[in-house]
């Protein structure tokens, strides 16, 4: 792959998260703690989505799975993301919601509520 591809692909990495921080409803500090970017990697990201870090596109392949399992566990999309935002009733959450655990900043949260999600699928 080259250059051009890769930094194509980035693009449409972050164009699916910012549709997907739509629908869940997410602020604009929760975007960023999901994206462990600043304000200013955030407002860079929407608008020159080129060259962006390791670390954000892991984070990015969570979100995107995290999607795809809530969505294939409710198939409502309304329902869906009303649980996402839900306070938690699973050991995990600790009575927080998904959205809360993963906009923590840390990797791991992420993980775990996609475990969480990929283990209900199954």
């Amino acid at each position: 792959m080259d250059h051009h591809q890769h930094v194509e692909l980035e693009a449409a990495g972050l164009r699916t998260f910012f549709r997907i921080a739509d629908i869940w409803r997410l602020s604009e500090a929760e975007r960023a703690a999901i994206l462990n970017l600043d304000e200013e990697g955030l407002r860079l990201a929407k608008e020159q989505p080129a060259s962006i870090k390791q670390e954000t596109l892991h984070r990015l392949s969570y979100v995107f799975r995290i999607y795809r399992a809530v969505n294939t566990l409710l198939p409502d999309a309304h329902r869906a993301a009303e649980w996402m935002r839900a306070p938690g009733k699973v050991p995990i959450h600790g009575g927080r919601s998904a959205i809360t655990i993963m906009a923590s900043g840390e990797p791991n949260d992420l993980q775990r509520v996609t475990e969480y999600l990929d283990a209900e699928c199954q």
